[in-house]
Order: C-alpha cells, then sequence, then structure tokens
C-alpha cells in the first residue's frame, strides 16, 4: 500500500481518539528517512534484468513520486543512476498515482502509444495507474498480495523479474519499459521514501 492510504488510515484510526496523527506521521517519516539512510535494497534479478533490456535495445524510465534530488541519491547509491534512458519524479508531475499523468508523460517522452510499452508494478496504486493510462502492466508482488482489482487491471502476475525477462524475450516490437526496482519492506508511508512503487522500507 501507498503512503497516501498509510496515511489515511492512520488518520481514521486516530481521529475518535483524541491522538494527533501530524505528529505519529512526522516519527514515521523520520524513521523511514534514517532507514534509508542506512540501507537501500533492490528488487531481486533487477541488475540481470537491466543488462537484458539493454542487451535487446530496449528503453527503459523510472516514474516516481519522490522529488527529483531524492531519486538521484537513491539511484546513485544503489549504482542504477545510468541505468535508465529517462527519470520523471514527484515534483515534476501534478498528480500522483493512481491517477495516470506521470505514465503519459513517459509516454509523451519516449513517443510511443501505450501498446507498446509495459509497466512492471508492485504496488496497488501503480497498477491502477498503469490501467488508467491503458498501458500493459505486470504486477511483481511483494508485501501485498494481489487482490481482485489488481488481477483484473494488470495483464499478468509474476513471481519475479526472471518471469518478466521470459516474457520480455518473446517480444519483438516493445520499445520502452519502466521499472519498479527498489525493494523496501516497511511501508511505513510512501512519503517517507516517496520512490512509491520502487522503494518501501527495509525490513
Amino acid at each position: 500500500r501507498t503512503g497516501k492510504v498509510v496515511e489515511d488510515t492512520i488518520k481514521e484510526e486516530l481521529k475518535t481518539k483524541n491522538v494527533d496523527s501530524s505528529i505519529l506521521l512526522a516519527e514515521c517519516r523520520t524513521l523511514g528517512m534514517q532507514l534509508l539512510d542506512e540501507k537501500i535494497d533492490v528488487k531481486p534479478g533487477v541488475y540481470e534484468l537491466l543488462d537484458f533490456l539493454d542487451k535487446n535495445g530496449i528503453q527503459k524510465a523510472v516514474a516516481t513520486t519522490t522529488k527529483r534530488s531524492l531519486t538521484i541519491e537513491r539511484l546513485t547509491r544503489v549504482n542504477l543512476i545510468n541505468r535508465f534512458d529517462y527519470v520523471l519524479c514527484g515534483d515534476e508531475v501534478v498528480k500522483r498515482k493512481p491517477n495516470p499523468e506521470i505514465y503519459q508523460k513517459v509516454l509523451k517522452y519516449f513517443d510511443v502509444s501505450p501498446k507498446d510499452a509495459l509497466v512492471l508494478e508492485d504496488s496497488f496504486v501503480g497498477v491502477e495507474a498503469a490501467y488508467k493510462a491503458q498501458i500493459p502492466c505486470k504486477m511483481v508482488p511483494d508485501l501485498l498480495p494481489p487482490q481482485s482489482k489488481q488481477k483484473k487491471e494488470a495483464v499478468a502476475i509474476v513471481s519475479s523479474l526472471k518471469d518478466v525477462m521470459k516474457y520480455i524475450s518473446t517480444l519483438t516490437d516493445k520499445k520502452m519499459l519502466k521499472v519498479d526496482f527498489v525493494k523496501n519492506d516497511k511501508n511505513i508511508l510512501e512519503d517517507i521514501i516517496d520512490l512509491d512503487d520502487f522503494y518501501r522500507k527495509i525490513s
């Protein structure tokens, strides 16, 4: 689930308990930033997938709600800063996922139609945003298993990035790929890390 969902849930749970949710949310964000300063994990197989995409001439993009300064810093830390053809960040769009704006801007940058792109997602709102942008999406779940809504919106649910490589190897006309690659397993708040589909809290 995303930070916005978690934030709304916390506010709803605490509104009848005479507790200031903003204090708890601020503490969560602080903890999350401390954890990210210590370590960022990437999804297993991400480097192999990127090598495979490079070998096959498939363009790749990062589309994240995290602001650019944090995105660049984190991509640099995991040696992925130079692995993508385009990076679009949260402070460069108006509306957050599940709004499709960020995906639509990526498509415009590459000048490709939705059917010629593929989105890899692990979050519910990311899958929904891809669906609204009419881009085929493969969900690679991390913490939360897909529900009926995600099973409807995604073209497939796969267990790993290796499955993605097998799928792409059967295609000949994919021009661009947007990859969710950074794994984070605490999921306290999206705004802690902001790379909502890409970064999750370290366990």
